[in-house]
């Protein structure tokens, strides 16, 4: 049976708009949870980060978050960039345009980037797994900083930071991290 419902033509059974767009906000609901529940592996990331960046060269991703603690979820990006960042202290999956745009945490993403998120790259205890195993290589022969130079460099974040194993908020940085080997 189809009829008039508020301005729109709809069918009345469980695949009306209405009914998808209940279940989109559900499972956005559920991907935010998801990600809220590894807070324990989430807080470790910026520490691993450190001791994986620069072995092979540096990565912006790495550096949000040892710097500023959030990780960007590759799967939110556009051709705009990122959208949903995940705040390191917490598993919140917030908004990237707000943290950068205002300088803030406490936006949360907006549910349709939220539901476009591959749920593979919200697996934080996988995501620790491959920084350490990441951390333990060697540094490459075709960097120009020699591994003592990193080292020291790594230190000089830890000063600076205040970075410890286990991140929490009062540990974040500036929102612009500053640049490598200054």
């Amino acid at each position: 049976m189809i009829y008039y419902n508020s301005g729109s033509l709809e069918k009345e059974d469980k695949m009306s708009v209405r009914a998808i767009n209940r279940k989109k906000k559900e499972l956005a609901k559920e991907i935010r949870s998801f990600s809220k529940s590894q807070k324990e592996f989430w807080q470790l990331v910026p520490d691993l980060a450190l001791e994986a960046d620069g072995r092979s060269g540096y990565s912006d991703n790495f550096s949000r978050a040892y710097h500023n603690g959030v990780w960007a979820v590759d799967s939110s990006k556009d051709n705009t960039g990122y959208n949903v960042y995940v705040d390191l202290a917490t598993g919140e999956l917030i908004s990237a345009w707000a943290f950068h745009d205002k300088k803030e945490l406490s936006r949360p993403a907006p549910d349709k980037y939220i539901i476009r998120i591959n749920p593979e790259d919200l697996d934080a205890g996988k995501l620790v797994a491959w920084l350490r195993k990441w951390a333990r290589e060697e540094v490459s022969r075709y960097l120009t900083n020699s591994a003592e130079e990193i080292a020291e460099w790594r230190q000089e974040i830890r000063r600076g930071t205040g970075l410890k194993e286990v991140f929490t908020q009062d540990q974040r940085g500036p929102i612009s991290a500053p640049s490598y080997f200054d």
